[in-house]
């Protein structure tokens, strides 16, 4: 559950970058998603396109610089040690993602929460605007924080593969968490999946975006062809 530290930790953290949200906000606030792998049809760096993307990528440089998220415990032990290994798999993958649980400058949080009231295998993505308010599945907006859970179910239910179901949830809503809805592929963001990692389709073609926009992922969201 959110804690009220945690809710006054977003809040604040919604004040001090409120402006960089809104300079980000070029293009249409709401679109519909297409059946490709980009959330909001969008990016982050291609003026008037809806988009869904964290709010600090501007402030990080743009392009073909490292994205920059933090994650904050607050879940069980077993739980987060599932979350940081979901996290060094998406260091490891050739996009722009950076994950850790240290504070960086100009990164952008994801609060890694136990949520029973899901059944496992099983989690959830909440995102939010700088404002506090939700952005629903496949809608653009400008992700300033995040909330992603898990049950604790998922470390041993009977398909649960021993815990490491709870890896491949995490890893999961972290995309989901960067701007990526799901994908039909057998890839990371397809719904159930079975990859504890991001795959070459969760990241995306070389140069970004091509060589159309249903070639899209990380790359294309967020200018990153290094």
């Amino acid at each position: 559950m959110t804690t009220v530290v945690g809710a006054l930790e977003r809040v604040i953290q919604a004040e001090v970058v409120l402006l960089v949200a809104v300079a980000l906000a070029l293009g249409p606030t709401v679109a519909a998603a297409r059946g490709g792998h980009t959330s909001g049809m969008g990016d982050c760096w291609q003026g008037h396109t809806p988009k869904l993307c964290r709010s600090n990528w501007a402030a990080l440089g743009g392009a073909n610089h490292a994205l920059r998220l933090r994650i904050i415990n607050e879940t069980t032990t077993a739980l987060w040690q599932r979350a940081v290994t979901a996290g060094t798999n998406w260091n490891n993958a050739p996009g722009p993602t950076s994950i850790s649980s240290s504070a960086r400058t100009n990164d952008s949080w994801i609060f890694v929460e136990t949520d029973n009231s899901l059944l496992a295998p099983n989690g959830v993505t909440r995102n939010f605007r700088a404002d506090g308010t939700q952005i629903f599945a496949n809608v653009a907006g400008i992700i300033h924080w995040s909330e992603v859970g898990s049950p604790e179910a998922n470390l041993f239910c009977g398909t649960c593969a021993g815990g490491a179901i709870a890896t491949r949830v995490w890893a999961h809503e972290y995309g989901h968490a960067q701007g990526l809805e799901h994908h039909d592929a057998d890839v990371l963001m397809r719904q159930n999946t079975t990859k504890s990692a991001p795959t070459v389709t969760d990241i995306g073609a070389n140069p970004p975006c091509s060589p159309s926009p249903q070639f899209d992922g990380m790359r294309c969201i967020y200018n990153y062809g290094l």
